[in-house]
């Protein structure tokens, strides 16, 4: 049976990469928040970017539901920064008999802030639309981003 892959990491810290490889060498599908916040339209402008975030989210994990039921293997790239939401999603697939792994991407602070300052340059360039990592944007990741216990994760990558 196939089965969901969660990818789970700070901004910036090589998740989307990840994902792209993990696709190719699982035959998966990758079901990427950013991607569709970034290229949505903005028809819901008023709403809380955290809010839109909660609604895509949602909408990805029916999708996944239907491409497992397919036979098609999944590929979340969205970084599961809290504990509850890494258990929630694991809840919601067990409930289905579904497979599910968390592979997290453990990166040095030093390799961190070089990726924010690349990430960050080839957007002032226009060479991707990524999320920009402000000071702000960098500091909520840091009080937001519950590390993931031993027990949690299924797949440790090192990023130094």
């Amino acid at each position: 049976m196939a089965k969901v892959f969660m990818i789970c990491g700070k901004i910036c810290s090589g998740k989307t990469t990840y994902a792209l490889k993990l696709c190719e060498t699982e035959k998966s599908c990758l079901l990427s928040v950013d991607a569709l916040m970034l290229n949505s339209a903005k028809a819901e402008q008023n709403m809380c970017h955290d809010e839109q975030v909660m609604k895509i989210k949602n909408v990805l994990l029916e999708r996944a539901e239907r491409l497992i039921k397919e036979g098609e293997n999944v590929v979340f790239d969205w970084g599961f920064w809290s504990k509850e939401e890494r258990k929630e999603v694991k809840e919601y697939f067990g409930e289905r008999s579904i497979d599910c792994e968390l592979h997290y991407i453990n990166i040095s602070d030093n390799l961190w802030d070089k990726r924010i300052l690349k990430r960050n340059n080839s957007i002032i360039d226009e060479k991707t639309d990524a999320y920009f990592v402000d000071k702000g944007l960098k500091d909520k990741c840091i009080r937001t981003f519950e590390e993931p216990s031993e027990n949690e994760v299924d797949l440790m990558i090192w990023e130094e």
